[in-house]
């Protein structure tokens, strides 16, 4: 039985996927300094467990009420706080049609052409992947239904709000750390709001990361804040692997700082990615569906999918300085 050359051409977008997703998802995540960080550290984490929530144990206060210092004849009492709960972090659906009109598998048709015309939509898929995800990450989706984005995880204000399908009004251990730069100078205000940010994040302890390790924030706050280091002659370079994408190399008690397209204006975020993950689901994992017409002239779409979401465990240890001017 023949092949026609629609399935031929079906087939090759299909394979050429399957051979280079590992190469290209890398590339997504290695491109942006929040997720090439995450990689890094083993926190874009993939799972096979599935399920309608990714669910994350917290403990919300001490449970032991009794422990004190005794004398001949006390008695301790026997009262018990409920101390643990969890977050429920609903999964989120990332998809992106890829199109191929007819009239293009016509053209391209010769196979030096036909491997170039595929390659070229595997990277302008890609390219789509890395603006989709930097954009989400600070910013919610308008639909209401994308990722967490640091704007809800690591809030201005964070004594409101749902997260984890938690209210931060119930539970104080949800809150980030936040501080108003309203008023304030950034030449004069700037670094001693950033020491005092540091020292609040390390005061908690969770997990073997005391302080933040990576600091995000506007290209233009970025760009003062390094004249300011200069004329101190307090720059320390980052040497990090996020450093040479060209998004900053400065960092200001070791702690690397970058700026990012995406920021909105006015906040510098203190991030541990300790206690900050981007959970896949093995189940779709940027996953190519089959070819299908959906246009009388035989144009040709396919679908790759993913199972995602942006989870924090620990949001003491995370911080914005909101309000730069």
């Amino acid at each position: 039985m023949s092949v026609s050359r629609t399935e031929v051409i079906d087939n090759l977008f299909t394979t050429t996927w399957r051979n280079v997703k590992k190469e290209v998802i890398d590339q997504v995540f290695e491109i942006t300094p929040l997720f090439s960080r995450l990689l890094e550290n083993g926190k874009v984490k993939t799972t096979e467990a599935g399920g309608r929530f990714i669910d994350i144990p917290i403990r919300v206060d001490k449970a032991d009420q009794n422990i004190k210092f005794f004398g001949k004849g006390d008695t301790f009492g026997t009262g018990e706080k409920e101390f643990l709960t969890q977050l429920s972090y609903e999964w989120r659906y990332l998809g992106d049609s890829l199109i191929r009109y007819w009239q293009d598998d016509q053209i391209n048709r010769g196979p030096a052409k036909l491997l170039d015309y595929v390659t070229q939509k595997i990277d302008n898929h890609k390219s789509s992947l890395v603006d989709k995800l930097e954009s989400a990450a600070f910013t919610a989706d308008a639909s209401g239904i994308g990722i967490n984005s640091l704007a809800s995880l690591i809030s201005e204000d964070p004594t409101t709000g749902i997260v984890g399908s938690l209210n931060r009004a119930t539970y104080p251990v949800l809150r980030n750390k936040t501080s108003d730069f309203s008023g304030k100078t950034i030449a004069t205000d700037l670094i001693p709001a950033m020491r005092t940010m540091v020292n609040d994040l390390s005061k908690y302890k969770a997990g073997t990361q005391r302080m933040p390790d990576m600091i995000i924030t506007t290209q233009a706050i970025y760009e003062e804040l390094e004249d300011i280091l200069e004329g101190m002659q307090q720059i320390h370079t980052s040497k990090t692997i996020q450093a040479s994408l060209g998004f900053g190399d400065i960092a200001y008690k070791n702690i690397p700082i970058y700026w990012c397209p995406q920021c909105p204006a006015g906040l510098m975020y203190m991030i541990n990615t300790e206690h900050l993950a981007f959970n896949i689901d093995n189940y779709a994992y940027f996953d190519m569906g089959a070819w299908k017409e959906f246009s009388n002239s035989r144009d040709r779409v396919t679908q790759i999918l993913t199972t995602c979401q942006m989870t924090c465990d620990n949001f003491q240890k995370q911080g914005v300085i909101h309000t730069i001017a």
